[in-house]
C-alpha cells in the first residue's frame, strides 16, 4: 500500500526554488509544466537545455561563456578526455570552453553579510564543554586567503594534488577551498584510515603537500595518530612536506602549523585572488571504497560537480541563505563534499566529527535541536540505532523541515519510527548516488509528498531506469539501475588510467552507451523509486534475484536483533541464502559465544516468509559478534561471501573493521 506519510502545504510549494525555475524556463524555453514527472521527463529529454538553464537561473558566476554545451570529442583528441573506447559517452565534456573558480562561487555571500555565520565546528567535547567555533564569513574569506597565499608560496601549482589525513573540521574545509581557489586538486580520508589504507589511497596520486590532523576524538577517547602521518609522510616524501592542524598539543615537531599560516597572514587585497581555471579543471580526487582491490582514484570536476549539488540543493532541498544544514560525515566519504558546496546557496554548516552516538544516541539530534538546525542529515543505521534505543524527540526538533538519510536503503519501517517519534512535520528524504557521482541519481523534492519506503523522484536531468540483462527497461520490477544521458558530475576521467580502460569497465561495458551504476533498484509505475541494495550483491536462490534490503527490512524490526548482513552461499550446485546477525546483548562482545536462540530462527523465518516470500527464508541464520563494514558504515555483503567460500579479499584495508571477518572463517 502507498502511504503518504507527509505533504508539503501550498506556500511551501507556491514559495520553492524549483517553482522560479519552472517559471523561468516557461518564459525562456516555452516549458508547458504538469507535474514533477513532466518536469523530469523535459529535464532529461532536453538535457543540454536543462542544464544550460540551471546554470544560467542560479547565476553560477563563469569568467566566459561557453560556445558549447556538450562537446563530443573524437578518440585520441589531445584536447580531449582520455581515449574512452567506443561507446562512452563520456568521451563528452560539458561547457568545455567556460571558465570558473570553485571557491570564488563558494564564497560570493561574503559580499552579501560578511558578518553573518557561515560554519559552526563541532566535536565531541561539545557534549561535554560545550565547545563550538563559529566562522563568520568574512573570517573565512580570510583564512582561505592565508592558506592559498601559503600554498602560492610554496609554489604549488593548478592541478597539483593535496592528500589531507583530516577531521571533519572547519580548518579542514579551509584548506580545501584555498586549494580550490588556486586549481590545486584535494583529496582526503579520516584520521581513522589504517597506515595502508592511506598509502593505497595516496601513493597513487603522488601528492605534493600532506595536511593532517594530528588527533581525533571517537567514543569519548582521544586517538594520536601522529606517528601513523609522520609514517605516510616518510614513504609518500611530498616535496611540500606537512602540514598539521590543530591538535591536543600545542606544537608537534618541526611542520608548518595551521594557526601559524592564518596568524602570520596579512592580506596584500582586500579580496582573495581566485584563479581563472577551466569548468572541467580537476576539483577532488575521491576513492572507491576499495573492497574487491585497490581503489580506484576518481577525478571530478570543479564546474560539473559545483553544478550538480547547486541543483540538488535549490531545486530538490530547496536550500536557501536562511537555512542551517548538517550532516554527519567524514572526510573519507563523498557526502563531505556535497556538504561543503552547500555554502554555494549562502547557508550555514554544522561540521561535527566524533561519533553519531556519543555520549547518548540521540545526542547528535540534541545537537540540531541546540543550533536551530534545519536540514538534518543522516544514515539509515543511525536512525536503526536511534530506534533500537527508543530515541523520541517529536517535541523539540522545532525548526528542522527536511531529514536527508542516505549511505543504504531506508526500510519502510524507519520511515514510520521517524515520522512516529523523531518528527511528524519535516520532509523525510532517503536520497541515493554515489561517490562514482559525487551526487545522487534519486533524491527528495520538498514540493513533493513522502511515500512510505520510497525515494520520492527522479534527479532532475539524470535519465535514470532499471535495465534487464538483456537492457530492456523495467516498470514495477527490480533490475540495474542505469543512467541513458550524460550528466555534468560524472567523473572526468580516472587517475593512471591514460585509456580510459579501468573508467569504460567500471560503467559502460555492461549496457552500451548507457552508464551502469551497479544499484539493484525498482521503478514503481506511481512514481518513486526503491533500491534494493547494490546488485553484486544480490542473491539468486533458484535464479531469482533477491535484493538484500528485502531481507533487512524484516530482520531489523526485531528488537531482539542490532543487525545484520545476507549472503549467497553456493551449495550443492545451486545458491543458498545464508543470514548472520548480531543479536542486541552482544554489543560489548566480540567473541562468538551467544548463540541465536532456535525460537528466534523460527519467529524470523516465519516472518520472512509471510512478510516477503518463501524465497527470502535462509537456509541457516547464525550470530557473530560484529560484521564488516566501510568507513562510511555500510555493509560489505561481497566480503562476506568472499570470506564463507574461502576467498581472499584484496583489500582488508578498505573495511572499517576488517577483525570482523574472522567469526566467518570455517564457519
Amino acid at each position: 500500500m502507498n502511504t503518504c506519510l507527509w505533504k508539503p502545504s501550498k506556500e511551501t510549494t507556491q514559495n520553492s526554488q524549483l517553482a522560479g525555475f519552472i517559471d523561468f524556463i516557461t518564459t525562456a524555453h516555452k516549458y508547458n509544466h504538469q507535474n514533477y514527472e513532466s518536469l523530469h521527463q523535459w529535464s532529461v529529454e532536453n538535457h543540454e537545455l536543462f542544464w544550460s538553464a540551471t546554470l544560467e537561473f542560479f547565476k553560477i558566476k563563469l569568467r566566459n561563456k561557453p560556445d558549447e554545451i556538450l562537446k563530443s570529442y573524437d578518440q585520441g583528441s589531445p584536447n580531449g578526455p582520455p581515449n574512452l573506447p567506443t561507446g562512452s559517452w563520456q568521451a563528452k565534456r560539458w561547457f568545455e570552453t567556460a571558465s570558473l573558480n570553485f571557491s570564488e562561487n563558494i564564497l560570493e555571500q561574503v559580499k552579501i553579510d560578511p558578518n553573518s555565520c557561515a560554519l559552526i565546528s563541532l566535536d565531541e567535547s561539545y557534549f561535554s564543554e560545550g565547545v563550538r567555533e563559529v566562522y563568520t564569513w568574512a573570517r573565512l574569506e580570510l583564512e582561505v586567503s592565508a592558506l592559498a597565499e601559503h600554498f602560492i608560496n610554496l609554489g604549488i601549482e593548478p592541478g597539483d594534488r593535496i592528500a589531507g589525513i583530516t577531521k571533519n573540521s572547519a580548518e579542514t574545509l579551509v584548506c580545501f577551498l584555498a586549494a580550490a581557489s588556486q586549481g590545486i586538486v584535494w583529496s582526503s580520508c579520516s584520521p581513522d584510515f589504517g597506515y595502508q589504507g592511506i598509502i593505497d589511497r595516496f601513493q597513487q596520486i603522488d601528492p605534493c603537500l600532506v595536511i593532517a590532523s594530528p588527533d581525533y576524538s571517537y567514543g569519548g577517547k582521544l586517538h594520536d595518530c601522529l606517528d601513523k602521518v609522520l609514517k605516510v609522510q616518510k614513504l609518500l616524501k611530498p616535496k611540500n612536506g606537512l602540514m598539521l592542524l590543530t591538535g591536543s598539543r600545542t606544537r608537534v615537531g618541526n611542520f608548518n602549523h595551521f594557526n601559524d599560516v592564518v596568524s602570520n597572514f596579512s592580506p596584500k587585497v582586500s579580496q582573495i585572488s581566485f584563479r581563472e581555471l577551466p569548468f572541467n579543471h580537476p576539483l577532488y580526487i575521491l576513492f572507491s571504497s576499495g573492497t574487491t582491490g585497490a581503489p580506484k582514484c576518481i577525478v571530478h570536476g570543479a564546474g560539473g560537480s559545483l553544478l550538480q549539488h547547486i541543483k540538488e540543493h535549490r531545486l530538490h532541498l530547496d536550500l536557501k541563505a536562511s537555512d542551517t544544514i548538517f550532516y554527519h560525515t567524514t572526510c573519507g566519504w563523498m557526502m563531505w563534499n556535497w556538504l561543503v558546496s552547500a555554502l554555494a546557496s549562502g547557508s550555514t554548516l554544522v561540521l561535527y566529527d566524533g561519533s553519531p552516538v556519543f555520549p547518548k544516541a540521540d545526542s547528535l539530534l540534541s545537537m540540531a535541536e541546540r543550533e536551530n538546525v534545519t536540514v538534518f542529515g543522516t544514515s539509515a543505521r543511525y536512525l536503526l540505532a536511534c530506534e533500537k534505543s527508543n530515541v523520541k524527540t517529536t517535541t523539540t526538533l522545532k525548526s528542522l523541515r527536511a531529514i536527508l538519510s542516505t549511505g543504504s536503503p531506508l526500510l519502510p519501517e524507519q520511515f514510520d519510527y521517524v515520522y512516529n517519534n523523531i518528527s511528524s512535520t519535516a520532509c523525510l528524504s532517503s536520497i541515493s548516488g554515489g561517490t562514482d557521482i559525487v551526487s545522487c541519481f534519486a533524491l527528495g523534492a520538498t514540493t513533493e509528498p513522502v511515500i512510505r519506503g520510497r525515494i520520492q523522484v527522479k534527479g532532475l536531468g539524470m535519465d535514470i531506469a532499471a535495465f534487464s540483462n538483456n537492457g530492456e527497461e523495467l516498470i514495477d520490477e527490480p533490475g540495474e539501475l542505469v543512467c541513458k544521458t550524460p550528466f555534468p558530475s560524472a567523473p572526468l576521467y580516472f587517475w593512471n588510467d591514460p585509456k580510459g580502460e579501468k573508467y569504460f569497465n567500471s560503467y559502460f561495458s555492461k549496457f552500451k552507451n548507457v552508464w551502469h551504476h551497479g544499484d539493484w533498484c525498482e521503478f514503481p509505475s506511481d512514481g518513486g523509486v526503491i533500491i534494493h541494495g547494490r546488485s553484486d550483491a544480490t542473491l539468486n536462490p533458484g535464479g531469482v534475484r533477491i535484493g538484500t534490503a528485502e531481507i533487512y527490512r524484516v530482520v531489523e524490526t526485531f528488537s531482539e536483533i542490532k543487525e545484520c548482513i545476507a549472503v549467497g552461499q553456493n551449495f550443492s550446485g545451486s545458491e543458498r541464502i545464508i543470514l548472520f546477525v548480531v543479536l542486541m546483548n552482544t554489543e560489548s562482545q566480540r567473541k562468538r559465544d551467544c548463540e541465536i536462540s532456535e525460537d528466534l530462527i523460527l519467529e524470523i523465518k516465519t516472518k520472512l516468509k509471510k512478510m516477503a516470500s518463501p524465497r527470502h527464508v535462509p537456509a541457516k541464520i547464525i550470530s557473530v559478534p560484529d560484521i564488516p563494514k566501510t568507513r562510511s558504515g555500510k555493509a560489505v555483503e561481497i566480503a562476506v561471501r568472499r570470506t564463507i567460500h574461502g576467498k581472499e579479499i584484496p583489500n582488508l584495508t578498505a573495511l572499517a573493521n576488517p577483525e570482523s571477518l574472522d567469526y566467518f572463517r570455517d564457519l
